[in-house]
C-alpha cells in the first residue's frame, strides 16, 4: 500500500460510520485520531499503521447526501437491485473512487421476517462482485411487555446458508459474521463459540484495505458460517430443515436440486387468516401444494420448488385458474428445469408495503441459484393505485417501491392476486438492470444540513475525546436501531437494557441520545434531536425523561465491568441507581433566538440546544437556553466543549 491512503466510510448514519471505523482500528490494532480542522458533519481521522504508512479516513454519515452514487455504482457493475449497505468503504486511488467493501450491522433480533430483510443488499453486492459482510447477533432475548425475558431468538438456518451459497455462486465474499448478543446467555455463548467470526472478519477487512490475500479469511468465515447453519439446524424444535451433512452437500453440489430432491420434504403451507386474500389466491396455494411441491431448504419458509414433471402439473392448474392472463408465462415455463415459487404477502392489511417482505425474493433467488426459474406470487391487499401502476408500468412501479423492485429483479414471472384488483401476470425474465444515471463514484460534495448533522455534533462533542465523567449511553440517529440503552451505576458498573420499545406504557418518547454526567452533578440527559425546531412534538420533554424512568423500573438485562469486558446476565450485586435524576434536552439547527425559545417552550424541555453548523469552517456555534433551575446543565455542556476535539463556541441565552 502507498504511504498515504484516503478511505471514505459512507454510513447510513454516524453510528454505522463510527462502528466501521472501530472495526478498522481493531483490524490494525491501532487507534485513529481526530484530525484537526475536521468539519463535524464529515470528520477525518488518521490511522498510522507501520513504516510511516497511514490511512486518512473520512466519515460521511447519511446515504444520498454527498453526491456519491453508491447504489448506481453497484448497478453499473451488474447489480439488479438499487441497494446500499449500512456502511460502504471506498478508496481514492488517484483515478477515482473504488468500492472496497459493504458492511451490515444487525442489532435487532435476527429472527422471523427480520432475518432476511437485508438479503437484497447482499445479492446486489454479490452481483456487483463487491465483498459484503453482515454482522449479526445471536441469542438475543425476546422480551415480554413487562420486559421479562421470554426466549432467545434465532434465525432459520436457510437464511445464513443463502449468504454462504451466494458467496460460492458468485466467487465473492458475501458472508455472515456472527457474534453473541449482549443479552445472550452463558449457555448460548458456549454452544455457538465455534461459529463466532468477528476476529476473522477483522482479518478480511485488513486484507481488503492492504490489498493482500483475503482468501484465507474468506474460507475461515465460510467454515464458521456453515458451523452456525449446522448448529441452528440441530437446535430447531421441529425437523423442518436440512441437517449438517446435507447443507454441505447442497452447497458443493453442481446441481443443488438433484441433492434437494432426495433430502427435502413435501411443502404444505397455507395462507393465514390475518390478511385478506382472494379466492383465487387460496386456489393458487392449493395448486402449489397438490402439485407435489417440495420445501426449499426449510419447510417453514414461504417458498417451495417443483421438479420439471411436477412443474408441468402446476402450470396446467394455473392456466385453468388464470386463463389467458397466464398464457405467456405458461409458454416460458415450458423450458426444462425446476421452478421455485415464493409467496409474498407484500402488503399490510391497510395496503402499506411490508418492508421485511422485500427480502424474501432475494432470499429465494440466492437459495435457488442464478439460473433457476423463479415465480413470485404477491397476494397481499395492496392499494388499487399501486396495483394499477404495477400492471401498466412495472419499471416505474419498481423505481418507486422497493418490494416491487425486488420482485422485478429476482423473478422470471410475477403473479399478482390481491383482493383489491383482478389478478394479473407480469413477465420479468428479460428485464435488464435498473436505470442508472450515474456510473462512476465521485468526490463527496458538501451536504445540505439535516438531522444527521445535529446528531453528529452531539455525538462527537460528547465523545471526542472520551472522558471519565461523561458517558454516552445511546446514540440513535436516523436509520439507527433499538438495540439498547447503557448507563453507569453508582458503583461504576455498566448496565444495559436491550430491545427497546419505541414508546412505553405511559406513552413516553424514546430519546435519540442519552448522555450521563458523573461530575459534581450526577444526572442523565434524555435528548431529542430534530433538523429544525418545528419538527418537535408538543411537550416531548417530559415524555423523554418518562421513558428512562419507565425503563429503569425494571432491572437491566445485562452488565459488564467496562467496555473491554464481556456482557453477562449474571449480576454479583444489583445495580445502584441512587443518582438517577433525569433531564430533557431538545436539539436542532440554529435559526435565531426566537426559534430557539419557541422550540424550548413547545417541547417543555429542561434545555434547548441549537447548532449553527457551516460547511466552510470546522467551528460550530452552540446556542443554549435552559430553565432557570437547570443552568448547571448549560455550565456542564460548556465545560465539555472546552476540551472537545470539535471546535465549539458556546452562546448562553
Amino acid at each position: 500500500m502507498p504511504l498515504s491512503t484516503a478511505i471514505q466510510i459512507h454510513g447510513d448514519n454516524v453510528v454505522e460510520c463510527e462502528r466501521t471505523l472501530g472495526l478498522i482500528e481493531r483490524s490494525f490494532m491501532r487507534k485513529a485520531v481526530w484530525l484537526p480542522r475536521s468539519n463535524v458533519t464529515h470528520p477525518k481521522f488518521e490511522l498510522r499503521v507501520s513504516d510511516g504508512k497511514h490511512f486518512e479516513i473520512q466519515l460521511l454519515p447519511g446515504h444520498g447526501r454527498w453526491g456519491v452514487g453508491l447504489a448506481e455504482e453497484l448497478v453499473s457493475r451488474g447489480a439488479r437491485l438499487r441497494e446500499g449497505a449500512d456502511a460502504v468503504l471506498t478508496r481514492f486511488t488517484g483515478h477515482g473512487y473504488e468500492l472496497l467493501l459493504g458492511l451490515e450491522f444487525c442489532g435487532a433480533l435476527p429472527a422471523g421476517n427480520n432475518a432476511w430483510q437485508r438479503h437484497g443488499r447482499a445479492l446486489a453486492f454479490a452481483q456487483a462482485k463487491v465483498p459484503y459482510l453482515i454482522f449479526a447477533e445471536v441469542g438475543g432475548q425476546e422480551l415480554a411487555a413487562n420486559r421479562d425475558p421470554k426466549a432467545s431468538r434465532f434465525p432459520n438456518p436457510a437464511v445464513p446458508f443463502a449468504l454462504l451459497q451466494t458467496s460460492v455462486d458468485y466467487s465473492v465474499a458475501i458472508l455472515p459474521v456472527y457474534e453473541p448478543a449482549p443479552s445472550a446467555t452463558t449457555e448460548t455463548r458456549r454452544k455457538y463459540a465455534g461459529a463466532f467470526g468477528e476476529l476473522t472478519a477483522l482479518k478480511l477487512i485488513h486484507a481488503v484495505l492492504t490489498d493482500t490475500d483475503a482468501k484465507p479469511a474468506t474460507r475461515e468465515l465460510q467454515r464458521k458460517g456453515l458451523e452456525m447453519v449446522s448448529l441452528l439446524s440441530e437446535s430447531r424444535r421441529r425437523d423442518d430443515s436440512l441437517h449438517r451433512s446435507q447443507w454441505i452437500r447442497v452447497m458443493n453440489s453442481e446441481n443443488r436440486f438433484d441433492e434437494l430432491a432426495s433430502t427435502t420434504a413435501l411443502w404444505h403451507r397455507r395462507i393465514g387468516p390475518k390478511v385478506a386474500s382472494s379466492d383465487t389466491a387460496v386456489d393458487f396455494v392449493d395448486a402449489l401444494i397438490t402439485s407435489g411441491s417440495r420445501s426449499l431448504h426449510s419447510s417453514t419458509l414461504p417458498m417451495a420448488w417443483l421438479p420439471t414433471s411436477e412443474k408441468k402439473t402446476f402450470v396446467e392448474k394455473l392456466e385453468r385458474l388464470y386463463g389467458a392472463a397466464f398464457k405467456e408465462a405458461s409458454v416460458y415455463l415450458e423450458n426444462p428445469g425446476p421452478l421455485v415459487v415464493v409467496l409474498v404477502t407484500g402488503f399490510k392489511p391497510r395496503g402499506d408495503d411490508s418492508r421485511p417482505d422485500r427480502g424474501l425474493m432475494p432470499l429465494a433467488r440466492m437459495l435457488a441459484g442464478r439460473d433457476a426459474q423463479l415465480l413470485t406470487f404477491i397476494w397481499g391487499p395492496a392499494k388499487p393505485r399501486m396495483l394499477a401502476k404495477m400492471k401498466n408500468d412495472l419499471a416505474a412501479a419498481a423505481r418507486d417501491n422497493g418490494l416491487v423492485e425486488a420482485a422485478r429483479a429476482c423473478s422470471d414471472v410475477v403473479v399478482v392476486d390481491s383482493v383489491n384488483a383482478p389478478p394479473f401476470v407480469l413477465m420479468t425474465h428479460e428485464t435488464g438492470s435498473p436505470d442508472s444515471s450515474q456510473n462512476q463514484l465521485s468526490e463527496p460534495l458538501p451536504a445540505m444540513l439535516s438531522e444527521h448533522d445535529v446528531d453528529s455534533a452531539v455525538h462527537f462533542m460528547m465523545t471526542q475525546p472520551r472522558r471519565p465523567d461523561v458517558f454516552e449511553g445511546l446514540c440513535n440517529p436516523p436509520g439507527g436501531d433499538w438495540s439498547g440503552v447503557s448507563l453507569i451505576d453508582a458503583n461504576g458498573l455498566e448496565v444495559r437494557w436491550t430491545s427497546l420499545p419505541r414508546v412505553s406504557a405511559s406513552q413516553a418518547k424514546r430519546p435519540d441520545h442519552v448522555i450521563q454526567f458523573m461530575g459534581k452533578y450526577q444526572y442523565v440527559l434524555s435528548i431529542e434531536s430534530k433538523h429544525v425546531s418545528r419538527d418537535l412534538e408538543v411537550e416531548v420533554g417530559p415524555a423523554l425523561t418518562r421513558y428512562l424512568h419507565d425503563l429503569m423500573i425494571v432491572d437491566p438485562n445485562v452488565a459488564r465491568l467496562d467496555a473491554d469486558s464481556p456482557w453477562s446476565d449474571e449480576f454479583t450485586f444489583m445495580p445502584d441507581f441512587s443518582w438517577n435524576t433525569m433531564y430533557s434536552v431538545v436539539t436542532f439547527e440554529w435559526r435565531g433566538l426566537e426559534d430557539l425559545l419557541k422550540g424550548f417552550c413547545k417541547a417543555d424541555a429542561d434545555v434547548a440546544a441549537a447548532w449553527d453548523i457551516r460547511a466552510s469552517t470546522d467551528e460550530v456555534d452552540l446556542h443554549l437556553f435552559a430553565h432557570p433551575a437547570r443552568k448547571f446543565i448549560v455550565n456542564d455542556i460548556e465545560k465539555v466543549s472546552l476540551d472537545s476535539f470539535v471546535r465549539v463556541k458556546i452562546h448562553k441565552h
